[in-house]
């Protein structure tokens, strides 16, 4: 089993942190965001990476900010060119 690969966490002018995880086992991912949804309070955002274009992944339970998130961080990965990985 590979170990969590995480990303430095990028600080914006908004006081927000985004944090990227690589985890191999769907069941730990899912565990791991909703802890830090329902006891961080954290907003999640999901994207598929590795396509010619990034694929957003809206739950009909994601808040509108989270929807928000997720077509922001697509756009972004598609202007910076190539693949979105």
């Amino acid at each position: 089993m590979k170990d969590p690969e995480t990303t430095t966490p990028a600080n914006s002018d908004t006081g927000a942190t985004a944090i990227g995880v690589d985890l191999v086992q769907q069941g730990k991912a899912d565990a791991l965001a909703k802890d830090l949804e329902y006891l961080a309070g954290a907003t999640l955002a999901g994207i598929v990476v590795g396509t010619k274009v990034p694929i957003m992944l809206p739950s009909r339970s994601d808040p509108p900010i989270a929807r928000l998130a997720a077509a922001a961080l697509a756009v972004i990965m598609h202007y910076q060119g190539g693949k979105a990985s």
